[in-house]
């Protein structure tokens, strides 16, 4: 797909993605027996504009294949009140449980001094779609998609 047809046809559907992928993670969690606390549970697309500026930067404005070159049109950020929390959910293997995680394109941020402008840490997760059935059964429009 090219940028176009994101705007104008995928990304709606990776919104509705973002969207399942964050229900099935905060159900899991509230059924879990390890008490991890969640804060607050988002889930995005990514705007054209900003899909846009990627491309850009990588001189790939003209690819037909954006999601292939970019691993993450579609988001979800699960915020946790203490580190405890985090760490509490990590150890659950509830992503992996739940989604098949990309080890390759799994990426560990914190704050450093070549990161001023946006200190946070963060574990950024890249995932798709179990093999085999899931309950609830995802749309078939999700397979494939991270």
């Amino acid at each position: 797909m090219n940028l176009t047809e994101y705007e104008a046809k995928y990304r709606v559907t990776y919104c509705a993605f973002a969207k399942w992928v964050k229900d099935r993670l905060t159900e899991a969690i509230s059924d879990s027996p390890f008490a991890t606390r969640l804060h607050a549970a988002q889930a995005r697309a990514k705007t054209p504009e900003s899909v846009k500026r990627k491309l850009m930067d990588r001189n790939l404005l003209d690819s037909d294949q954006i999601e292939e070159e970019l691993k993450d049109l579609a988001g979800v950020r699960l915020i946790f009140y203490t580190n405890t929390d985090k760490i509490r959910f990590v150890r659950s293997q509830l992503i992996d449980d739940n989604l098949k995680v990309d080890l390759n394109k799994t990426r560990h941020h914190w704050p450093t001094p070549e990161n001023k402008r946006l200190p946070y840490q963060a574990i950024h997760h890249t995932v798709t779609l179990k093999d085999g059935p899931l309950s609830p059964p995802a749309p078939v429009e999700f397979q494939g998609m991270r």
